[in-house]
């Protein structure tokens, strides 16, 4: 932890803003750098769709590691976001507005990316974080529908706190989390038109699918959301498999089945081979390490799956768990 000197000593202060001054490019230098973010780099190697899927067909070892386990969709986002810096004078203003010339000169010397690079970096970095941010907010209101306000903020601010929290961004973890929140948040919504929530369901996970593997967790998530809300206010659980909500799960897997499809058209390849590619990936990047089976993956790396829920929605889960075994005991 960096300690903030007295403010007696110029010098000292002078220094330690100085260490200030940098630590806040930090997370810009991150998204450059091809172990945390591989996908920013990718999408420099590979700017067009079609070079990019070939890639992935015919030199997945050329592709870095987070590329090689999750599909081209997520690459090719930071390649249109690469495109519009390019084209556009405005978000290349607002980036030299932010960032000093002398750091721009020094990005461009270590990671030879140009202004317009830089500045599709940047604002990738912006939408990670954004992201981030926004998942810990629907991660309050799904948790709030369960537990009272101050749990669902206590979980919130434990989260943020933690100093891997700060460390993990900006990373993709969490945008691919959105989609498994936002779909769950449809579910839940007390709005009508139940077949219309499905629906949009359905195709929020069907993006987020074609951008990580971990976001078919959203249907499980979906499923004990479901079930938790049967059992918090006291329903019979035959509603849970009623003709109405088993004809809503249809229409959800439907969609998320069409829009798979629908996207797997757009990009000129098949989800099934891009999911078998995927494998071929995961089985590279962790043979060293020993950790090809799914549940030791899961197991040495916890994060994986906590950070598809949103950490916060673990605290709940684990709360209701608890409960369930009190309620499943006291009734023995």
């Amino acid at each position: 932890m960096i300690r903030r000197p007295p403010r007696s000593t110029p010098s000292n202060s002078s220094a330690a803003s100085d260490v200030y001054k940098r630590q806040g490019y930090e997370l810009l230098v991150k998204v450059f750098v091809a172990d945390h973010n591989s996908y920013y780099v990718d999408a420099l190697k590979y700017p067009e769709k079609s070079e990019l899927i070939e890639a992935y067909q015919s030199r997945l070892l050329s592709l870095h590691t987070h590329s090689r386990t999750h599909p081209p969709l997520s690459v090719w986002i930071f390649s249109q976001i690469n495109h519009w810096a390019k084209k556009s004078e405005i978000l290349k203003g607002i980036y030299q507005g932010i960032v000093s010339e002398k750091v721009i000169k020094e990005l461009e010397r270590h990671f030879q990316v140009s202004l317009s690079q830089q500045a599709g970096g940047f604002w990738a970095g912006v939408l990670m974080l954004f992201c981030g941010g926004l998942a810990l907010v629907l991660s309050y209101f799904i948790l709030r529908r369960f537990y009272p306000p101050f749990f669902c903020y206590l979980a919130g601010l434990v989260v943020v706190s933690v100093p891997g929290y700060s460390l993990r961004a900006p990373v993709m973890d969490q945008v691919f989390a959105i989609f498994i929140l936002v779909s769950a948040l449809l579910v839940l919504s007390r709005a009508k038109w139940l077949y219309l929530k499905r629906i949009f369901a359905g195709i929020f996970l069907g993006i987020g699918v074609w951008m990580s593997p971990g976001v078919w967790s959203g249907l499980l998530l979906i499923f004990l959301l479901l079930f938790a809300e049967n059992r918090a206010e006291k329903k019979p659980l035959k509603e849970l498999f009623s003709p109405k909500e088993i004809l809503g799960f249809f229409l959800l897997l439907l969609f998320l089945t069409g829009t798979i499809i629908l996207i797997s058209l757009w990009m000129d390849i098949s989800y099934f081979e891009i999911f078998r590619l995927n494998r071929i990936g995961f089985h590279f990047n962790n043979q060293v390490g020993g950790r090809l089976k799914t549940w030791k993956w899961m197991l040495f790396n916890p994060y994986e799956y906590l950070f598809w829920l949103s950490v916060p929605l673990i605290w709940g889960f684990l709360l209701k768990i608890g409960k369930e075994i009190k309620s499943f005991r006291e009734k023995r």
